[in-house]
């Protein structure tokens, strides 16, 4: 048996909920916001994982994230991301941060397969329906500048249904405090 997988920074309950009311003004139709619960920076995508594989994963992380020390990202803006030529997301994206870049390059080194591109902090906001009907106002979310503490990963099991993904936290990964 098998668990979609990967890292994932949380993101606080009360900043979610400032994303989450940034957008319930917004009523386009053609933009499928992200539920709440499910808001997260992705630190590695796995992907498919035999369950007998997570505990030596896991052990593998704790070594790393354990020697790591919190830091901050800074929250920088929302931007239509385009992918092949066609908007298809809204995302709140973040400054570079090479802790984080640090972060998500070993973690992927770690588990042998690497990403290959370089890592952007963001989280996913929505997927864009039709993207000839949005306009920037859809994503103008009025979010105050902030910085995000960052002193854990969590690994997420993740299960896709025809509504939406439904994640879970299955392991806390805590920085050396």
């Amino acid at each position: 048996m098998k668990q979609r997988l990967f890292f994932a920074i949380p993101i606080p309950l009360k900043l979610r909920r400032q994303f989450d009311r940034g957008h319930a003004a917004t009523g386009n139709r053609a933009v499928k916001w992200i539920r709440l619960e499910n808001y997260h920076i992705t630190v590695h995508f796995i992907g498919d994982t035999p369950l007998l594989e997570i505990p030596a994963i896991c052990q593998k992380v704790t070594a790393f994230t354990e020697q790591l020390d919190p830091f901050e990202l800074q929250f920088k803006s929302t931007e239509i991301i385009s992918r092949n030529g066609n908007p298809s997301m809204i995302w709140a994206t973040f400054e570079e941060s090479e802790a984080y870049r640090l972060l998500a390059t070993i973690t992927g080194e770690l588990l042998g397969n690497e990403s290959d591109f370089d890592p952007i902090p963001h989280i996913t906001l929505a997927y864009l329906k039709d993207s000839t009907s949005i306009k920037k106002a859809d994503i103008q979310l009025n979010i105050p500048t902030f910085n995000l503490a960052v002193n854990r990963i969590e690994l997420w099991s993740s299960m896709l249904t025809e509504k939406h993904a439904i994640y879970k936290s299955i392991h806390k990964f805590p920085f050396n405090q």
